[in-house]
């Protein structure tokens, strides 16, 4: 009987890893599928190449935002009613997309749309900790992790085939059945995981508390900075890719899918480098390691864009090094970030999914405005990331240590790296 019961328990669970994967790989999925349709809808609504790019800024501030409302909701009325309804909202504005002929009416739907997801994008790391602890969570989500590489390959790919042989509605299409059989999975497959910690009643007053307690947080300042500077650094690169690759070096949709596969790659590296060196190196060693990465991508591309003959490879080459470099950071970010905050997860996860998605949408809405049709901006944006994580890093080590070395390293990278910032601008 003890047998049929660990059994019935370890499906429930793998059941729930499943649905995380799933849950997590919407948000990605609806970017990075879309992607190839950006110079298709640039030329359908007869805008430029710059404010085509604002569909992305306007999707991540609204999935950034969002999530500070999800999280205290969903301690209040359970994790899967919110999860269905934030399901249905990303359903509603993203049908809306296909049929408007309007471009500020598509911002607003995407917008809309962003709001929608955010709720996927909070509540999987919410569900999975309602779920699992210890090990047992690293493990979990581990598979997560390998399913949001799987959809940065694979999503550009199928994206760019559908954009080739039928258009970019189909893409958000796609999308929107994608999304609606991930919402089939949650209301047939998904127990209410916040069952004993469900509150009473939603305090705002105990919201804004604990906010604040986070806020006034140094070491989660810091590397919260470092975690958001180095996702919208990946979502910088994603918003001009295909403008970039497209547009200006002339590949065909499918080409540009394809080319989506050297990031994951990379991706999976700088993974691969981190479970390797972490209980050597250490994580502030490593996290160090990324940002100086991050730096001198940067200044590779901006190097060989202004003295050299641009090529695919000018673009790519140095993109594949910062990716390395932010799934460095990443990870070990993450990990100091909720250093004495772990009895307030939730909120904190809230506010660090805020935080990198409206930075996200800052460093897009800005690279937006820039000339596209050269590395130039990208390089720049690369490199300011990387100063203002290291001046960070820096700032925190001084408020923590006396190691004078480490501030040696960062003092000379911080001058150099400012010298040439200031060459490029």
């Amino acid at each position: 009987m003890n047998g049929c019961n660990q059994e019935e328990q370890k499906y429930k669970l793998m059941t729930i890893i499943v649905l995380l994967c799933a849950i997590s790989s919407a948000a990605r999925f609806v970017i990075d599928s879309t992607l190839p349709s950006l110079p298709a809808i640039s030329q359908a609504f007869g805008v430029s190449g710059n404010q085509v790019q604002l569909t992305l800024s306007a999707y991540m501030l609204g999935f950034g935002l969002s999530q500070l409302i999800y999280g205290p909701l969903s301690d209040r009325w359970g994790r899967k009613s919110v999860l269905i309804g934030g399901c249905l909202l990303f359903l509603f504005a993203n049908t809306a997309m296909i049929f408007t002929h309007s471009f500020t009416l598509l911002l607003l739907f995407r917008l809309l749309a962003g709001v929608g997801m955010g709720a996927c994008g909070v509540l999987n790391r919410a569900i999975a900790s309602d779920c699992f602890s210890g090990a047992a969570f690293s493990k979990a989500w581990s598979y997560t992790t390998t399913t949001l590489v799987a959809v940065l390959a694979l999503a550009p790919l199928l994206g760019s085939v559908v954009q080739e042989w039928v258009g970019w509605h189909a893409n958000y299409l796609m999308a929107t059945l994608y999304v609606t059989l991930i919402l089939s999975m949650i209301i047939f497959k998904l127990p209410e995981t916040n069952v004993t910690h469900r509150l009473s009643h939603l305090s705002l007053s105990k919201v804004f508390k604990d906010y604040r307690t986070i806020f006034t947080t140094p070491s989660f300042i810091a590397s919260s900075i470092c975690y958001s500077l180095a996702f919208a650094g990946l979502i910088a690169y994603f918003q001009v890719s295909s403008l970039l690759l497209m547009n200006v070096f002339h590949l065909s949709a499918i080409q540009y899918g394809a080319s989506s596969l050297v990031i994951a790659v990379c991706y999976f590296v700088g993974g691969f480098a981190v479970t390797q060196l972490v209980n050597t190196v250490g994580t502030k060693n490593l996290l160090l390691a990324g940002i100086l990465i991050l730096i001198t991508s940067g200044l590779i591309m901006w190097i060989w864009g202004h003295f050299f003959t641009p090529s695919i490879c000018s673009l790519l080459l140095p993109v594949s090094i910062f990716v390395i470099g932010a799934r460095v950071i990443i990870p070990n970010a993450l990990s100091h970030a909720f250093n004495n905050l772990r009895h307030l997860g939730g909120s904190t996860s809230a506010i660090l999914g805020c935080l990198q998605m409206t930075s996200a949408a800052l460093i897009s809405y800005i690279l937006a405005g820039r000339d596209y049709s050269s590395t130039s901006a990208l390089a720049i944006t690369f490199i300011g990331i990387g100063v203002v994580s290291l001046v960070t890093f820096y700032s925190d080590q001084l408020r923590i240590t006396s190691n004078k070395v480490l501030i040696k390293i960062a003092r000379t990278f911080v001058a150099l790296t400012c010298f040439f910032v200031s060459i490029a601008i």
